[in-house]
């Protein structure tokens, strides 16, 4: 998927998203509206519905804007705020949670974080109004380009380095781990 747009600055922004990443998508993030789980959205349900919607692409571009000024031509990240809930979050507030709650894992080969213990389905993911962005800037004669690499409901964890959970104060929960319903406590 393509978009072309005009920034504020006049420049032209192409914003990218691989077939590969799409597909990635439909198993995270775009799993179907109805699907209550930890990192889907509820209020879209393919990349293109999303990136289509003018709040969300005119945030976004802002946000793209604002690296190009800071001259920050390297791997980004983009929380845009909601007027209402858009999915199920990946994340939750640490302090929500007892030691007993919560087990250890690697998100990545460099990193270390807590998560909520999948048995405990009683503890669903908090619906969320936030949706991050992760992507690389690039300037190529002029044109900047944005490669899309994820997506997903809830806020930016940052780099997957180190120890997220202390560094974020947050617990993730597994992708199948059940989502709250509306309305119901978090």
């Amino acid at each position: 998927m393509v978009i072309t747009k005009e920034l504020p600055c006049g420049k032209q922004v192409r914003i990218i998203v691989g077939i590969k990443t799409e597909q990635k998508f439909k198993g995270t993030c775009f799993r179907g509206k109805n699907r209550r789980f930890a990192g889907n959205f509820k209020i879209w349900d393919r990349v293109e519905k999303l990136l289509g919607d003018t709040f969300v692409l005119k945030t976004f571009i802002t946000c793209i804007q604002q690296a190009i000024d800071e001259e920050d031509f390297s791997n980004q990240s983009c929380t845009i705020r909601y007027s209402y809930e858009v999915g199920w979050s990946l994340t939750n507030d640490l302090s929500k949670y007892f030691g007993r709650d919560l087990i250890r894992f690697r998100p990545t080969p460099r990193s270390l974080a807590y998560k909520v213990k999948p048995e405990r389905r009683n503890m669903p993911a908090p619906l969320t109004n936030q949706i991050t962005l992760v992507f690389d800037l690039k300037n190529e004669n002029d044109l900047m380009v944005v490669i899309v690499h994820d997506i997903y409901p809830g806020k930016d964890v940052g780099d997957l380095t180190g120890d997220i959970s202390a560094r974020e104060k947050c617990a993730f929960f597994d992708r199948n781990h059940p989502g709250a319903a509306p309305h119901q406590r978090q």
